[in-house]
C-alpha cells in the first residue's frame, strides 16, 4: 500500500525544520493537515509539491541590500543623464554665440 500521509516529526526532519515552524506553516494555510487523526499527519502529495519549489538563493537581507544598491545605482545614472543633457545645452549654447560673433565679424568686413 502506498503512504499517502506524513507526520509532523517527518516532516520536520525532512525539511530540516522544527515542529514548531511546522505548526506556523499549517497555521498560515501553506500546509493542510489531515483532519481524520488525533495525530497530526500532513499530505503527502501536497508536500512533494512543496519539495518541486526552488528556494530563494538570497537571503532577505541580501535582497535588501541589492535592492538598495539597485536604487541607489538608478538615481546616479539619472543625476548623470542631467549633467550630460546641461553640458550638450551648453555645448549647444556656445557654438550659437560662436556663430553669431563669426556673423558679425563678416558683416563688418
Amino acid at each position: 500500500m502506498e503512504r499517502t500521509l506524513i507526520d509532523r516529526q517527518e516532516l520536520s526532519q525532512r525539511w530540516g525544520l522544527t515542529t514548531r515552524t511546522i505548526i506556523k506553516y499549517e497555521e498560515s494555510g501553506l500546509l493542510t493537515r489531515n483532519p481524520n487523526f488525533e495525530k497530526p499527519l500532513y499530505y503527502l502529495e501536497e508536500i512533494q509539491e512543496i519539495d518541486k519549489y526552488k528556494p530563494n538563493p538570497l537571503s532577505p537581507l541580501e535582497r535588501k541590500r541589492l535592492e538598495n544598491e539597485n536604487k541607489s545605482l538608478k538615481d546616479k545614472i539619472n543625476i548623470l543623464e542631467n549633467i550630460i543633457i546641461k553640458i550638450i545645452n551648453v555645448g549647444t549654447e556656445s557654438m550659437n554665440v560662436l556663430s553669431n560673433i563669426n556673423g558679425l565679424q563678416n558683416k563688418s568686413k
